[in-house]
């Protein structure tokens, strides 16, 4: 969200004494919309929450910050966003779909990675699945895809955490699968 992070230093720089949290919810109607802003702001709360808690060194898919229970409130609360400013393909996404979906990579990306842990933690948990998706195939093609194809093109650097090499620039231990939704589409679902 660095429209965001600018945004608010651009507007504090002239008032210090602005509200941050009052700046953060306009930022977020007037960026994201009005429909999807309750989704995005609850899924900012999340992350935040779990940031917070765990300290924010971590940022790898294996982190303790992405437990089950963050994860799926979080990609729950940016589908709903997403349905919110709605869009299809034949009538175009608009430019708050187009700006939700792009927000929303990120943990779309956390569900794909760990799509088995979520669908356990649902089931003994008795929570109905939360997303748009049941199936990890549609959850990629119907969701991270679109999102990934509509807003940054179809390449991308995509970090997976799963080989454990030597560090990369983040610090983090990961090695980067650098290319196309394609490979990474072959990475989640090797014939």
């Amino acid at each position: 969200m660095s429209e965001l992070r600018a945004y608010l230093m651009g507007r504090k720089t002239f008032d210090p004494a602005l509200d941050t949290a009052t700046l953060v919810e306009e930022f977020v109607e007037g960026f994201y919309g009005l429909a999807a802003a309750p989704s995005v702001l609850s899924y900012m709360r999340i992350m935040r929450a779990a940031v917070t808690t765990h300290g924010g060194r971590d940022f790898t898919p294996g982190s303790v910050m992405y437990t089950n229970e963050t994860v799926m409130n979080a990609a729950a609360a940016m589908t709903a966003a997403a349905k919110a400013v709605g869009g299809s393909e034949k009538a175009g996404y608009s430019q708050f779909h187009a700006r939700v979906l792009r927000s929303s990579i990120s943990i779309f990306y956390l569900v794909l990675l760990r799509w088995d842990d979520y669908v356990r933690f649902c089931q003994t948990e008795g929570r109905p699945w939360p997303l748009a998706s049941t199936s990890k195939r549609a959850f990629f093609t119907e969701q991270f895809a679109v999102a990934c194809n509509h807003t940054v093109s179809s390449t991308i650097a995509v970090p997976i955490c799963a080989g454990w090499a030597d560090p990369g620039p983040s610090g983090h231990h990961c090695w980067d699968l650098h290319g196309n939704i394609t490979q990474f589409e072959r990475y989640l679902f090797p014939s």
